[in-house]
């Protein structure tokens, strides 16, 4: 399996960031990730920033917290109590932002296990089943009904033995708030394998 690698040949600044999380109010969670660097001493920022819901794009409540990354695998984490009012939490990575994590060379970075989870911080144990999306679109949006929105399903058994999985999957028009599409598909995932499947029916004319 490959591990998500941050090209930054030009010390360009990088923030990359998940879609929200539901926290529970007065709760401890722990975020921690391994990663390493293709140099050492790179600094890179993790945050928790929450808002009060899904639609808000401002965070009330921002948590950064700073790490120098070495040139070896290693594991970081931090631990936050969730005050009251904030429920959506996003968990993102910030590089060249500066000054805090302004770094004077080039550099990659690779992180890999990253892991929420309620209380402090225990051994990584992944899923038995992950799911994710990979999109090669370098563009927000599509301007053209001729233009493909490149999205490719993968699903990872971690498990020994051979599964039979259901996915199903929605289309949202967030802005909107509108769902465009819904499907259920099955695969067959072998023993600690991973399977990739092309979604083709994401289209600029399916718009809310």
């Amino acid at each position: 399996f490959r591990s998500l690698r941050i090209d930054n040949p030009d010390n360009d600044y990088i923030h990359l960031k998940n879609k929200e999380v539901r926290l529970e109010t007065g709760k401890t969670y722990t975020f921690s990730f391994w990663a390493k660097a293709s140099i050492s001493s790179v600094k890179l920022v993790a945050v928790f920033g929450g808002v009060e819901n899904k639609q808000q794009s401002l965070f009330w409540d921002y948590t950064p917290r700073n790490f120098v990354i070495s040139d070896k695998w290693r594991r970081y984490s931090m631990t936050k109590v969730i005050p009251k009012g904030h429920n959506y939490y996003h968990m993102w990575f910030l590089s060249n932002h500066a000054p805090v994590s302004q770094n004077d060379k080039p550099n990659t970075i690779w992180i890999d296990a990253l892991q929420l989870e309620e209380g402090t911080i225990t051994d990584y144990k992944p899923l038995d089943y992950e799911i994710g999306v990979e999109t090669e679109l370098t563009k927000r949006y599509l301007t053209s009904t001729t233009e493909r929105f490149p999205v490719k399903l993968k699903v990872t058994n971690n498990t020994s033995n051979t599964a039979e999985l259901k996915v199903k999957y929605s289309i949202v028009d967030e802005y909107f708030e509108k769902t465009l599409n819904t499907k259920e598909i099955s695969l067959n995932v072998e023993a600690n394998s991973l399977v990739e499947k092309d979604i083709d029916d994401i289209s600029p004319k399916k718009r809310g």
